[in-house]
């Protein structure tokens, strides 16, 4: 009977060639199982200086004065749930409830 191309438990390998072959596949699943190295993200920026207020029952500020990044001035609403504006860098915002609601919490968060 003729053997086939894909039964190799009869025929022996040449010895060099299989040694070379091992060699070669460790050295593939090497590069493959090598971590991957990416470069650190940059250090983000922050605003400080920062103070929060009412305005009014309805309407609350917040102010950062110095740093840069982003920044949000969240108000919780009776009756409405909350609302939150966002800044970049220095400056003043305002959050605003319904007029049928009126302020109960300000949140001022720095890493928005």
């Amino acid at each position: 009977m003729p053997m086939h191309t894909h039964d190799r438990t009869e025929r022996a390998a040449k010895p060099g060639k299989t040694r070379r072959w091992l060699t070669a596949a460790a050295v593939a699943a090497g590069a493959v199982a090598a971590p991957l190295v990416l470069p650190a993200a940059p250090a983000s920026a922050q605003v400080s200086g920062c103070s929060k207020g009412y305005v009014n029952a309805n309407m609350a500020w917040g102010t950062c004065t110095s740093g840069s990044g982003s920044w949000s001035l969240t108000v919780q609403c009776y009756y409405w749930g909350a609302n939150t504006a966002y800044g970049n860098g220095p400056g003043s915002i305002y959050a605003t409830c319904p007029s049928a609601s009126h302020v109960t919490n300000i949140i001022l968060n720095t890493q928005a």
